[in-house]
Formats: structure tokens, sequence, C-alpha cells
């Protein structure tokens, strides 16, 4: 299965994935602004991964990144990452948090 497609915006219809993905019940979609949750599908539209991005104050934070097992080893993180860089870059932050997971 290749996750080589494009990475957009999710939408309401992306939560039920969005939530088996990253493991959890709350996924916030509601302020784009603000609140952007970027994701990644792979050739049979399944989303392979999520990245959950809040711009405040300046400042961007990566807040969650998910890479589906069956993409694991494609460069996806790596990618993901780029485009949470150049999204903070578009609404002008000057810093960007990415934490880092051993």
């Amino acid at each position: 299965m290749s996750c080589l497609s494009n990475i957009r915006e999710a939408t309401p219809e992306d939560l039920p994935q969005i939530r088996v993905l990253l493991g959890c019940s709350t996924v916030d979609l509601t302020d784009p602004g603000h609140h952007h949750a970027l994701v990644l599908d792979d050739d049979s539209g399944h989303i392979c991964a999520i990245a959950l991005v809040t711009i405040a104050d300046n400042r961007g934070h990566l807040e969650r990144l998910a890479i589906a097992d069956q993409c694991a080893g494609e460069g996806i993180e790596d990618r993901m990452i780029a485009v949470v860089e150049a999204l903070c870059t578009a609404f002008g932050t000057s810093t960007i948090d990415v934490p880092y997971a051993a």
C-alpha cells in the first residue's frame, strides 16, 4: 500500500478514521485559523497520516503526529513535518515547535 498522495486539511467526514489512527475520541476541527488537522490518504482513500497543528501568538506547535503502521518507512514523517512548517510559515509564525519523540 502506498501513502504517497496529497496532504490536505481534514474534513468532518475524516473524523472516524482520525480517531482510530490517533487512538483518541477528541479532535478539534472547529477553529480553522488556529487549529489544523492535516491528513495524508493512501492509494485506497484511507488516512495513513495525521498532523494536528496549533497556530497562536506568532508560534506554530505540532500537537500530534501519527503515521499508520502500513506506511512506516516511507518518509511520511519528514513529509508531514515539512508541510506543517510550510503551513506555519504561510500563517506568519516565527517559531515552530516540533516535539522530539525517541
